[in-house]
């Protein structure tokens, strides 16, 4: 919606550059109704100490929206007071719609460049195997469990001599 909402106010510059208060008054309407949809999911948005993806967006918005609404009206200015053709309106016309639409389709790139489907099981959960016992020699005293931790030599044997069990 805000995206149809930019084409719209862009595509109001094709409105002659002598028609100034109509042109105005729809960019003021147009951004009224983008405040009151940033006024919604801001209610919506988690608060947190940084700006957000939907925040920056919808500022870039509505400051294009406000570069929009003096673009038209330095245009008016440069046709009634200064004299300029309204040819030479035109072509500062196309040229700030261009930008900006430019500007909304990178906007666009922008959000949707991290929008990933969901991720796909590839493999099966692995199981939970038999939860580990301890063996009944490890019970008991540190000096019945001793024989146990020390590290065993190439026959099996601690280096105590002691045979060990697995």
């Amino acid at each position: 919606m805000l995206a149809t909402l930019d084409v719209v106010a862009t595509a109001l510059l094709l409105l002659d550059a002598t028609s100034f208060f109509q042109r105005a008054l729809l960019f003021l309407n147009i951004t009224f109704v983008e405040i009151g949809i940033r006024m919604q999911l801001d209610s919506k948005l988690p608060n947190v100490g940084y700006q957000i993806k939907m925040q920056t967006i919808l500022n870039n918005s509505f400051f294009r929206l406000l570069g929009l609404e003096l673009e038209s009206s330095m245009v008016y200015y440069l046709t009634h007071i200064r004299g300029w053709s309204v040819e030479h309106a035109d072509i500062i016309d196309m040229i700030a719609a261009s930008i900006s639409l430019v500007h909304a389709i990178f906007m666009l790139h922008v959000y949707y460049k991290d929008k990933r489907p969901p991720m796909k099981r590839t493999s099966a959960p692995k199981q939970v195997g038999k939860p580990i016992t301890c063996s009944p020699q490890m019970y008991g005293t540190p000096t019945t469990a001793t024989p146990l931790l020390l590290p065993l030599n190439r026959q099996g044997t601690s280096q105590n001599g002691t045979l060990d069990q697995p």
